[in-house]
């Protein structure tokens, strides 16, 4: 019963589900031999099936994307590894200043294989001066002559990224890396002096031309300062601005107009370019033989002159560091990229990297070990001679560029009157004839010459003299170097009472040498002038067309000196002496013993 029971339920159980299988197959659209389904068919909802599309689909796209990036990343491991996509350069110019420290950042750039956009970035370095890169930029860079264009640039200031105002050019707004404030260099008993005894920038207009004994010194005789163009070097034009900007303002176009400005302008003696000008006051064996006494310059290149690395002899005697009181402009050392013509994007995006990267604490301890300063930081070089690493005092923003320029155009004009003149006076037997009143022509000399050293206020001033063998065999003696008006006046005027008409006048090699030495020690900025005190007859006169030939031979269109005859006596000379004035373009006047004070005085701008 039992078991009878049990296979009757499964057999019915069977027959339904057999049943059911023959209905699932007649609703999913299967036709069953002999059977037609009843009524309309069954449908699916579409939701479902969307879902599960969805689904699969975001699945998917997660899994591909986390795959590329994956891939991505492997290969730019890769590429930083070895560098297997390829490399590209990126071209920065920088100033002399900066470029040990960048250079030593680059290094270590390099070496880590900073890879941009599936490429390694490899840093390449030029060293170029303000001016020439801002002149290039703006005319359109000459590659043949500089090589690559740019994509970044380190000047030493603000002041020349401020000229870039084309979006055509720059490529990002200037961040400053490093700073130095300029300072003033001096010998180093000038510069212990000074030290003992400070003064502000706003002070150097009364120094300059005044006398040492502000310093405890009367015998050194006048506080004499060099000062290259300021349009051109970066620490000129930031000693004035720290001289108007008393405030810690940026200077106005008002401040421009500071009586200060002319003041200093012609209160300077030298405005030779940066390096010479350091050598010379380095060279000097004391205060009273050097052209000038003080100059400005960036902290940090007053220290690569002490160690010699910037190209020039290292001094025997470091130069001093003296850092004046009030706001200093300092120099700041932008970093901007410049717009280049990249489709890919690569450059731009690499110098931006390579900005930041100068202002991690690695690079920035770089500059700090070179001689610039960082925010934060008091750190120093090993090496400092000369230097005393002050504590920096207040700072001022560099000026605007149009304010900045008007400045220099002030400065320019205050100075254009300057000359450099070395006068070259006849000592012969014939300057003993009577040129007026009764008077001898040598009298009439001294009186002139005199006369116009005591009224001079700028420029350098320099004494020979010429007659039959004076030094030896040579028809001429230098008594008084070129030298600043205020150093020269003394030795000039002493020196004129020891002229003495004597033995025949040689002109010609006279004329030749100490034209040389003028143009040896030529002054920039200054009118250059060899002003030849003459007799109307020497007994070398035939000579005339060979000097005039040797002036051709030896003049140089970089530095000109102009060859002025002022003539007592006759004019048989003249068609000769006007040949040869005319070659250095200088002039010939002829006159008597009365006249001769007013035309040296207006030939030297009295």
């Amino acid at each position: 019963m039992a078991g009878g029971a049990y296979s009757r339920d499964l057999g019915a159980g069977e027959a339904m589900a057999g049943r059911r299988r023959a209905d699932e197959r007649g609703n999913s659209g299967f036709r069953v031999p002999g059977h037609r389904a009843a009524g309309s068919r069954r449908t699916v909802a579409a939701w479902p099936i969307a879902l599960v599309v969805t689904l699969v689909v975001c699945t998917l796209g997660y899994v591909g994307y986390h795959h590329l990036s994956a891939r991505l990343q492997m290969r730019a491991v890769a590429a930083q590894a070895g560098c297997v996509t390829g490399s590209m350069p990126l071209r920065i110019v920088v100033s002399p200043s900066i470029e040990d420290p960048i250079r030593k950042a680059v290094s270590h750039w390099n070496a880590e294989k900073t890879v941009v956009q599936d490429r390694c970035v490899l840093v390449e370095v030029t060293a170029l001066d303000a001016p020439t890169v801002l002149q290039a930029l703006q005319a359109g860079w000459d590659t043949a002559k500089l090589g690559p264009r740019p994509a970044a640039w380190i000047p030493e200031s603000g002041y020349w990224t401020g000229k870039l105002d084309d979006s055509k050019i720059t490529g990002s707004k200037p961040s400053s890396v490093a700073i130095s404030p300029v300072v003033l260099a001096a010998a180093k008993d000038a510069g212990t002096a000074m030290q003992d005894k400070p003064f502000g920038w706003a002070q150097l207009p009364e120094l300059a031309g005044g006398g040492w004994d502000r310093f405890g010194q009367p015998d050194w005789g006048a506080f004499t300062l060099g000062m290259p163009d300021p349009a051109a070097n970066t620490a000129s034009s930031l000693a004035l601005q720290s001289m108007l900007a008393g405030d810690q303002t940026a200077v106005t176009p008002e401040q421009t107009q500071s009586p200060a400005v002319p003041k200093l302008a012609t209160g300077t003696t030298g405005r030779d370019d940066l390096r010479t000008t350091l050598q010379n006051i380095a060279d000097a064996e004391s205060p009273t033989s050097s052209p000038y006494d003080v100059a400005p310059v960036l902290e940090v290149d007053l220290l690569r002159r002490n160690l010699g690395t910037d190209g020039g002899f290292k001094p025997g005697t470091p130069l001093a560091e003296i850092l004046p009181t009030g706001p200093n402009v300092v120099a700041d050392f932008p970093f901007v990229s410049l717009a280049m013509d990249d489709a890919s994007g690569r450059l731009p995006r690499a110098a931006t990297r390579f900005g930041a990267y100068l202002h991690e604490p690695r690079q920035q301890a770089l500059f700090t070990g070179a001689g610039l300063r960082v925010p934060g930081s008091d750190a120093k070089p090993a090496k400092t001679p000369g230097l005393g690493w002050p504590a920096l005092p207040a700072t001022a923003p560099v000026a605007d560029p149009a304010v900045a320029d008007a400045l220099h155009g002030v400065w320019a004009g205050a100075g254009s009157g300057s000359q450099s003149a070395t006068l070259l006076v006849e000592s012969s037997e014939r300057m003993a004839a009577d040129r007026g009143d009764g008077r001898p022509g040598l009298d009439w000399a001294r009186d002139a010459v005199r006369s116009v050293t005591a009224k001079a206020t700028t420029g350098r001033l320099g004494l020979w003299e010429f007659s039959e063998k004076l030094d030896g065999d040579h028809p001429y003696r230098p008594l008084v170097g070129l030298r600043s008006v205020a150093e020269a006046k003394d030795p000039v005027i002493g020196a004129l009472d020891g002229l003495k008409a004597e033995r025949r006048g040689l002109l010609t090699s006279a004329v030749l040498a100490s034209y040389q030495t003028a143009a040896e020690t030529y002054q920039p900025g200054s009118t250059n002038r060899l002003v030849v005190i003459a007799d109307g007859f020497n007994s070398d006169s035939f000579l005339l067309d060979n000097l005039r030939q040797a002036l051709l031979d030896v003049k140089k269109d970089d530095r000109p000196v102009h060859i002025d005859f002022l003539i007592l006596g006759g004019q048989d000379n003249k068609p000769k002496l006007d040949a040869v004035a005319e070659v250095t373009g200088g002039s010939v006047t002829f006159t008597d013993g009365p006249g001769l004070t007013p035309a040296l005085a207006k030939l030297l701008g009295q």
